[in-house]
């Protein structure tokens, strides 16, 4: 977020070329939709987990200082491999998630997902100074690959298999509510 747009100045001629590879990446969310609506994979949470360490494709090639062609061929990549990691996640929390405790696994996986984010946005800037633009990419990339896999290291991310039972729903009425009147 902060660093593509450095690279793309410096290295790949401005705004124009940072658009096309947001916008490809854009296009790889959608394809990464269409796959995940698609594909059936027997163990969601794994099917997700792999999907997630590759999706650090497009530091690694913003690191390497390619072509625009070729970023932006990463930017699809990752954009598929997060849209796949979305959709498998949500799909392993609806299917192996108890109903009345859905909203608050959800809520706590949504704060620890974003909770990072203005940490990371706002030291990235010094840390580029400090030890360079590529090298910061590359810390992130391996960093990120790290975290990701160890997840792989659980047997339950590993093993969790998928349920073509459908999500029980709770029978009980509808609390009456009173009515003015």
């Amino acid at each position: 977020m902060v660093l593509g747009p450095v690279v793309a100045q410096r290295e790949l001629g401005g705004a124009r070329a940072w658009g096309l590879v947001l916008a490809v990446q854009s296009i790889g969310f959608l394809a990464g939709g269409v796959a995940a609506f698609r594909l059936r994979p027997r163990r969601y949470l794994l099917a997700a987990q792999v999907a997630i360490v590759f999706s650090a494709v497009n530091l690694i090639a913003l690191a390497l200082g390619v072509r625009v062609a070729v970023l932006a061929a990463a930017a699809f990549v990752t954009g598929f491999c997060i849209e796949l990691f979305g959709a498998y996640w949500d799909t392993a929390l609806q299917q192996h998630v108890p109903r009345e405790a859905l909203s608050r696994v959800s809520s706590y996986d949504a704060l620890g997902s974003i909770v990072a984010i203005p940490v990371g946005l706002s030291i990235v800037g010094p840390v580029s100074a400090g030890i360079g633009v590529s090298a910061t990419l590359w810390a992130g990339a391996i960093l990120f690959t790290m975290i990701q896999a160890a997840a792989l290291l659980s047997r339950d991310v590993r093993t969790l298999a998928r349920t073509d039972q459908p999500v029980a729903v709770d029978a009980s009425p509808e609390p009456e509510t009173a009515t003015a009147s």
